[in-house]
């Protein structure tokens, strides 16, 4: 996840320096491919209805350290806004904008070689993508797409590495909590 994280920041600076020489898209080599690679998106494992058994089931009220059950819910709710911010951003905000300038493409790791046509990009529909992303409506809308996802992925590592911290500082509360020591517990 990081270093897809770390990639797609690296291809988004790309694409805004490329376009930045010329405040064109043409010259962009493999744009299709930069954007398809550019729509892929991580995030972390459902886990509301880990939560909402906790709850329903009694357990949680079983916690009588009520810090203990500050930061459980803490937890819970930080984890929501890491989930908020795919949902509710990249998937209504900048996806579509990022699929509407590019062709899909097959990675190789996906398609065997009898399947070569589905890496083939249409000339005609690259011409056509080309020549819309000549105008200026369409150039703002998809420098304004790439420059939003980018700052949505570098505050996406902070909130991967913000989470790992939480949760480990979590994990080693609630194990202090139950009574477990360090060579107890399969860290």
């Amino acid at each position: 996840m990081i270093v897809y994280c770390k990639e797609s920041i690296s291809i988004y600076k790309s694409i805004i320096k490329d376009f930045s020489l010329n405040y064109s898209f043409s010259d962009i080599s493999s744009l299709h491919d930069k954007l398809n690679y550019l729509t892929i998106s991580y995030h972390f494992s459902k886990i509301h209805k880990t939560y909402r058994e906790l709850v329903y089931s009694g357990q949680f009220n079983l916690i009588s350290d009520k810090f203990l059950n500050v930061k459980i819910i803490y937890y819970y709710l930080f984890y929501e806004a890491n989930d908020n911010y795919l949902n509710d951003l990249f998937y209504k905000e900048i996806y579509h904008v990022l699929n509407k300038y590019s062709q899909v493409t097959m990675h190789e790791k996906s398609s065997s070689s009898n399947e070569a046509s589905l890496e083939t990009i249409d000339k005609a529909l690259a011409l056509f993508t080309q020549n819309k992303l000549k105008e200026p409506a369409s150039k703002l809308e998809l420098i304004n797409a790439v420059k939003a996802k980018l700052i949505l992925q570098e505050n996406f590592i902070d909130l991967v590495n913000k989470t790992l911290i939480d949760i480990g500082s979590l994990i080693r509360k609630i194990d202090t909590y139950l009574g477990y020591t360090p060579d107890m517990v399969n860290n």
